[in-house]
């Protein structure tokens, strides 16, 4: 029975009650009190006041517990189908959207275009900012996206920074091309959050109706695609789906679910490459080198890397890779071997979760290993991305007494007006120009500068790539760095590294 009938048959009874009490009531006090007739009167006005006033209030509580049912209906019909933060449809209006506006395309033969909107660079302003930040930067990309569509078209939110739009009645490829582009330059401006300028991005992929797909679930994983694609060719721009992409999908899928399994099953090891002093041929180091020992086959690091980074399971690989370097240098130490330092890379991701520290530390204190026996090598291109973070992260290292390298030294954009502020113990000449050592005179150039600049800021200079026994004479007879590359050793399993270190040691008594 529903509320409103109950609400018609209580209006009923407000007026029926009454009139039935009245004739029951003053037929009883005529009866009883037949001497007095005011008096019975009186008696029959007073109970039916009583009744009529509660049955008023009766009506007026059904009429509240009504509104508030209401209310609470779309309250919860509105959480079921919205997004609370930003207010957008969520993933389930979506779908019943999209299924609808099909279902209607393939009646009236027009295209849908469906456009799936990952921010780039959102988790940095996350954990930089806080999530509260973060929360109003996605209410703020939200409406942006939002003025840039017809009323017609649907946007919604499927949670994180993953946003997806429909435009119906597209009239080509072109006109959807330019609206993405649109949204994509409009949430490219800076937002204003606590005061402060923040930049984002986004990668759009996009799929299309009927070509990229005949139902909802295929267009969305197209368009998803798609959006990995742009994120893979360099972030920040608008990629269509073409069925090219799938095979590569599937294949990035089995490589990151075969990485997942090999992390479980401690498939991945550490080989390490020399390093040596040229002014007097003595062990500088060893730089550590991932290889993922899949049965009998060593997959090397450029086989499964680009996959580790974009699917951030390198941040559990650098972690492993951090543990098992330290506790191979506490054994060499143990047991009495110079050998210098074991450098470790240190990948961005890794450095933008902003823990590195703690990293470090808790891998010191499990391995147990000194932290002197240890270099960090951080890219140039990370360092000057962003120089005051840096250079107080690069301190924070320096206080637990890490040593620290400054990798693939003149590839990036180094400021030397920044370059005295860095407390880096190595610059890392990029094996780019060793190469053509000594038949470049521009590269010979570079690499005398870059020796000159480590000796005037009192750093060590280490150059990577040396093969030729031609390359390594002329980097002793004109500017004696510390040499890492094939012509002193490949990189080598632990199992081998003891070995060399006797080997190279009684060679050069």
């Amino acid at each position: 029975m529903t509320i409103k009938h109950n609400e018609k048959r209580i209006l009923d009874w407000v007026v029926v009650i009454p009139i039935v009490a009245i004739g029951l009531v003053y037929i009883f006090s005529t009866l009883f009190f037949k001497d007095n007739l005011l008096y019975a009167t009186s008696i029959t006005l007073i109970i039916v006041t009583v009744t009529f006033f509660l049955l008023i209030k009766i009506k007026e509580a059904i009429e509240s517990y009504d509104k508030e049912l209401k209310e609470s209906q779309m309250a919860l019909c509105e959480k079921a189908m919205y997004d609370e933060l930003t207010k957008l449809a969520n993933r389930s209006l979506f779908k019943d959207k999209c299924i609808s506006e099909i279902y209607r395309a393939k009646r009236e033969d027009h295209l849908i275009a469906i456009l799936f909107i990952d921010l780039d660079g959102f988790k940095t302003i996350n954990d930089t900012f806080g999530h509260n930040i973060g929360d109003e930067l996605l209410i703020q990309v939200a409406n942006r996206i939002s003025s840039q569509v017809r009323k017609t078209d649907t946007l919604a939110r499927f949670g994180g920074d993953e946003f997806v739009l429909m435009l119906v009645n597209c009239k080509s490829e072109t006109n959807v091309t330019h609206i993405a582009e649109k949204i994509k330059n409009s949430i490219s401006k800076p937002f204003d959050l606590a005061n402060e300028e923040v930049m984002v991005g986004c990668s759009i992929g996009i799929s299309m109706y009927p070509n990229d797909g005949q139902d909802y679930d295929e267009l969305l994983r197209n368009a998803d695609i798609a959006m990995y694609k742009a994120k893979e060719s360099g972030k920040n721009r608008v990629v269509f789906f073409n069925k090219n992409m799938y095979s590569k999908i599937i294949e990035f899928q089995k490589m990151e679910n075969s990485i997942r399994k090999g992390l479980e099953n401690d498939e991945f090891i550490l080989y390490y490459q020399p390093q040596v002093y040229t002014h007097n041929n003595e062990i500088a180091g060893f730089e550590a080198l991932i290889r993922w020992k899949k049965g009998d086959e060593i997959v090397t690091p450029g086989v499964f890397l680009p996959v580790a980074v974009q699917s951030d399971l390198i941040v559990e690989i650098g972690e492993m890779v951090m543990i098992k370097a330290m506790s191979f240098a506490k054994k060499l130490h143990d047991l009495g071997y110079k050998f210098g330092k074991i450098s470790i890379n240190i990948d961005n991701r890794q450095l933008q979760k902003g823990n590195l520290l703690e990293i470090i530390q808790d891998a010191l204190n499990k391995t147990g290993c000194n932290e002197s026996l240890i270099e960090c090598e951080i890219t140039e291109g990370f360092i000057m991305k962003d120089i005051e973070s840096s250079i107080s992260l690069l301190q924070s290292l320096r206080k637990v007494g890490i040593n620290i390298a400054m990798d693939d030294f003149g590839t990036g954009h180094s400021s030397l007006s920044y370059i005295k502020q860095l407390p880096i113990d190595t610059l890392k000449i990029d094996r780019t120009f060793v190469k053509d050592i000594p038949h470049s005179e521009k590269d010979i150039a570079i690499i005398k500068t870059i020796v000159a600049l480590g000796k005037g800021l009192g750093v060590r200079v280490l150059a990577e790539g040396v093969e030729t026994e031609e390359q390594k004479q002329f980097m002793v007879n004109n500017f004696y760095p510390i040499i890492q590359g094939y012509y002193y050793g490949k990189p080598l399993p632990e199992e081998k590294v003891i070995d060399f270190i006797k080997d190279f040691q009684n060679k050069h008594k």
